[in-house]
């Protein structure tokens, strides 16, 4: 169930900078590694679900409501994984590149994105309304 608090006066601000300039990226954060192990799909399912589960802000978007942007929490409990079979490392990094240059809808969510290559890269894409460097 979704819970709705006020919204800090960081996230008003990228809030209405977003509203200013929906196309733009500059304000997601990237994270891209290669794992020295192979990736396991159930795995990382299982880890992301306790992580948004500990980390409330990871299912968080907002809201304008009763004249204040809100956060609205726990708005959808799954963060969703985008597995790509890429043929190599350099396949991979255009995948994410692409989803790394995808602007966020911060009244839609999503705020991360989480893109698997097979065999063992991963990345995360995330809205810096949700998480600061240090987070990440």
């Amino acid at each position: 169930m979704a819970v709705s608090f006020p919204a800090s006066y960081a996230q008003r601000r990228l809030w209405f900078i977003q509203r200013m300039s929906p196309g733009s990226t500059a304000y997601n954060m990237v994270v891209r590694l290669s794992l020295p192990f192979r990736l396991d799909r159930r795995i990382l399912r299982l880890a992301l679900d306790g992580l948004a589960l500990r980390h409330e802000g990871l299912t968080t978007r907002f809201d304008f409501a009763d004249g204040d942007v809100v956060q609205i929490v726990g708005a959808d409990g799954a963060i969703p994984i985008e597995v790509h079979e890429a043929a190599n490392a350099e396949e991979f990094a255009r995948v994410f590149s692409r989803a790394a240059s995808q602007p966020f809808d911060l009244a839609k969510g999503p705020l991360i994105r989480v893109i698997a290559g097979e065999p063992s890269s991963l990345g995360f894409v995330i809205h810096h309304a949700i998480a600061d460097g240090q987070s990440v």
